[in-house]
């Protein structure tokens, strides 16, 4: 069984992993930095004009994934980082029982938010070097940000729990999801579907400190 990360890299080259799914990530938002994904904002407000809102309208369509490779299985803290890459927590558990952990995931509908418009980085490149023509100082507020231009969600994906930990706590009680998803549990297996709000991966850029890729020889 394939590495569940490596198998995404492989289909999808420029993905970069989210290590706590959030809503407000989508197409268009700034990230403290490639490395860190703390949410800080939308680039719209400093780019429109000379680009439209109807530039930054987004669509939502399958990944081209192979599905069959795309699982993984985890256990201790290892374990609770992929639900929370996932967007899934388990509330109040303590550290004998993280240490018990073990779950098996399985993606089963991958898709990806992307500009409508085809916005890309030259697009957005070309609205930068005015920005910074006619605002340096707002220019210097937004580089070394990262500027997400689409977004990756776990659509559908299944959940195998190890016995140990149904056996420590009230899974029912404790798992916790903040998408607008459907959660649905047989035994030690749970079914998340129709998580359309919660991305795990992102494709994007660093605003350049200096030189935009216009002005660059």
């Amino acid at each position: 069984m394939a590495d569940l990360e490596t198998a995404l890299e492989r289909a999808i080259p420029e993905i970069n992993f989210l290590t706590i799914a959030t809503p407000d990530i989508m197409p268009g938002a700034l990230l403290e930095s490639r490395h860190v994904d703390h949410y800080i904002g939308r680039i719209e407000p400093f780019l429109v004009p000379p680009l439209t809102p109807a530039d930054f309208e987004t669509e939502r369509q399958p990944a081209a994934v192979n599905l069959r490779s795309l699982s993984t299985e985890r256990s201790g803290q290892s374990a609770i980082g992929l639900l929370q890459m996932f967007g899934l927590n388990l509330a109040g558990v303590s550290a004998s029982t993280t240490a018990a952990i073990s779950v098996q995931l399985q993606l089963e509908a991958v898709t990806v938010q992307k500009f409508k418009s085809g916005l890309g980085k030259l697009q957005l490149e070309r609205a930068l070097r005015s920005l910074k023509e006619r605002d340096l100082g707002t220019f210097r507020l937004l580089k070394r940000h990262f500027l997400v231009l689409a977004t990756y969600y776990a659509r559908d994906f299944q959940l195998t729990f190890g016995r140990e930990l149904l056996n420590a706590i009230d899974l029912d009680a404790k798992l916790r999801t903040s998408a607008r998803a459907k959660i649905r549990r047989q035994g030690n297996t749970v079914w998340v579907a129709q998580n359309e709000t919660l991305p795990f991966g992102v494709f994007g850029y660093e605003i350049t400190p200096g030189r935009t890729i216009l002005e660059a020889k």
